[in-house]
């Protein structure tokens, strides 16, 4: 049996989401306005980028009133994101994302991962425990390792890699077939592995994450063809 989490009313572990990201502010606005129910199953707000004068929280809460699941990372620097303040300056947004919206992402690196976990596990909120390397895909017995760690305080962990060849596709796609205590989401970036956001979901990652706006990622697909080649 597939371990499971909750996403709002979504199970994950079930079947694949696709998680459709946001990270233009003026973009976010029009499309908290005008959902597109067929682009995507959740959405990222990603904050480092949207800003944090950008209502975030509410166009979250907006979308999430049309029934579609929201979650928030502020994604620091040296995982790919724009975060460039005191790691412990993150510790209110990702609380007030947990107390209005479905859920966080957080870094398993991070030194606020554990207070920030826990405080999403007590209020029974999403909370995704991730692992970004936009340079390689480290050994298979590296990547273990982060699982064990990541899944011991979150409820879904996510490690998204660079993928350079075959045989870092073939390290990826057998983490998806062992078992864990936690839903897992593994991503392929890069060109080489634009393809794994489609395949991996068919093995068994619980998310798959596409653009609404800009791509967030290499290789990263919209969430719109994401939906339509799973949905096929």
């Amino acid at each position: 049996m597939r371990a499971e989490a909750k996403l709002g009313p979504l199970t994950l572990g079930a079947a694949p989401v696709v998680v459709g990201t946001l990270t233009d502010r003026h973009f976010l606005q029009t499309f908290a306005n005008q959902f597109p129910h067929s682009f995507c199953d959740a959405v990222e707000l990603r904050v480092d980028l949207l800003g944090l004068h950008s209502n975030w929280v509410e166009e979250g809460r907006r979308i999430e009133r049309l029934g579609i699941p929201a979650f928030a990372t502020l994604r620091l620097g040296i995982e790919g994101g724009k975060w460039d303040h005191p790691d412990n300056d993150r510790i209110r947004y990702f609380k007030e994302a947990v107390d209005e919206l479905s859920g966080i992402d957080v870094e398993l690196q991070s030194r606020i991962a554990p207070e920030i976990c826990s405080y999403a596990h007590q209020h029974r909120k999403l909370c995704i425990v991730s692992h970004h390397d936009f340079h390689q895909t480290p050994p298979l017995s590296e990547l273990i390792d982060i699982i064990e760690r990541a899944q011991g305080i979150g409820c879904v962990v996510k490690v998204s890699t660079m993928a350079a060849s075959e045989s870092d596709l073939q390290i990826l796609s057998s983490l998806l077939k062992m078992e864990w205590e936690t839903p897992l989401c593994v991503i392929a970036m890069g060109p080489f592995g634009t393809e794994s956001r489609v395949h991996f979901p068919q093995l068994g990652s619980c998310l798959t994450y596409g653009y609404l706006d800009t791509p967030a990622a290499p290789g990263q697909l919209s969430a719109h063809e994401l939906k339509q080649r799973l949905n096929n």
